[in-house]
């Protein structure tokens, strides 16, 4: 490395440190045409372009230095930043993702629960995001991530049991399914020629309940309190199961 890309590049880290972001940009630009591949000027540049509201550049150099050979996590930290800044939640959702994917891969449990704290927080905030967080709490528990978050030490009093994730997953989409059911209802049986409201109901349970997993879910709360030696838990839930069972049996097939 030159002895003037060393100097702009240190430049560009105190201007970073000294807000001046101008500056900043100004300066990762000139480092990245010495050296294309410099990591540094990278995080430094989407950094400038965070602050300087330059979000599709921001994005393009963050994307760059996640796939150069020294990539670290600053790269996917950046991002996410930049995603916030920008005030866009679907792709700060999937920058989060994909940060608390690579906190897992690298085995920093304790990160990684953090960050999935914050997808499932900000999920539970969204409007209509109840689809998405049952997804996400379904992942949780199948791709083993909560067994392994669990062992985790530091972080493991924090992180939920699978039953407690199963619960909120119940929760969660049954209260979807719900107000679903009656929206839909509402609505379509407002249109001209829509049916009676016997007739409305049953269509939109058919659907609703048809792509809802409120049976699936019921179903292993069952066997996790099963699991635990929890005969309490186990009747109520087999009871939650028996009474959902027959009344959505008519409507799933």
């Amino acid at each position: 490395m030159s002895v003037v890309l060393k100097a702009k590049l240190k430049a560009a880290k105190t201007a970073i440190g000294d807000k001046d972001y101008e500056y900043a940009y100004s300066l990762s630009h000139d480092v990245l045409e010495m050296d294309a591949g410099n990591y540094a000027a990278h995080i430094y540049l989407g950094v400038a372009c965070q602050h300087l509201g330059k979000w599709d550049e921001g994005e393009k150099t963050y994307r760059k230095a996640q796939g150069l050979p020294k990539a670290n996590v600053l790269a996917w930290q950046g991002m996410c930043a930049l995603y916030e800044a920008a005030d866009n939640r679907e792709k700060h959702m999937e920058a989060l993702e994909q940060l608390r994917d690579w906190y897992m891969a690298a085995g920093d449990l304790e990160h990684a629960w953090e960050t999935m704290h914050g997808v499932l927080a900000q999920l539970s905030e969204i409007s209509g995001g109840e689809r998405q967080l049952v997804a996400e709490l379904s992942r949780l528990v199948g791709t083993g991530d909560l067994s392994r978050l669990l062992s985790a030490g530091a972080c493991a009093k924090e992180v939920p049991s699978e039953r407690e994730v199963l619960e909120r997953m119940y929760t969660v989409e049954s209260a979807y399914d719900e107000r679903t059911v009656a929206r839909e209802t509402e609505r379509r049986r407002t249109r001209l020629h829509g049916g009676g409201l016997d007739k409305v109901r049953s269509e939109v349970r058919s659907e609703v309940w048809g792509a809802s997993h409120v049976l699936t879910t019921l179903s292993r709360l069952v066997q996790a309190s099963m699991d635990v030696g929890d005969d309490a838990a186990q009747l109520t839930w087999e009871e939650q199961y028996l009474a959902a069972l027959r009344e959505r049996a008519p409507y799933v097939g």
